[in-house]
């Protein structure tokens, strides 16, 4: 069953300034810009379970890809795409809320103060604070 924890575009943004940020530094907690993305898009400080979470699995219908690069890198990559695109103001009908309340271990009361949205970015913006 596909799952998505990934509620908005600032979400994936915030992961990839975080993980080109640590590549800046020479300070990739997984030594890869690309599974460090996935591993900001965690509150776990597991590398192997970050993955397993936000990384593709064999029986995933969905798949969000982000291209950290150039336009060109984005332009090359795309005819690899084997499915349809959809446009990223979608992504939140994809989502599972009460898989993410979980996930980001969001409660009901936060809920009532905040936007799941702001939520689980709070959370990944000051994951390894």
């Amino acid at each position: 069953m596909f799952r998505s924890y990934k509620l908005d575009p600032f979400q994936i943004a915030v992961a990839a300034d975080k993980a080109c940020l640590a590549r800046s530094r020479n300070k990739l907690v997984t030594r890869n810009i690309n599974t460090e993305l996935l591993y900001n898009l965690s509150v776990s400080k597991h590398i192997s379970k970050s993955l397993v979470k936000f990384g593709l699995q064999e029986n995933d219908t969905n798949a969000l890809i982000a291209i950290i690069g150039s336009e060109e890198d984005l332009k090359a990559e795309l005819p690899k795409i084997n499915g349809n695109i959809i446009n990223l103001e979608k992504l939140g009908t994809l989502v599972d809320l009460k898989a993410v309340q979980k996930e980001y271990n969001i409660s009901e009361e936060e809920l009532q103060r905040s936007s799941p949205t702001d939520s689980v970015i709070t959370r990944i913006a000051t994951k390894n604070l």
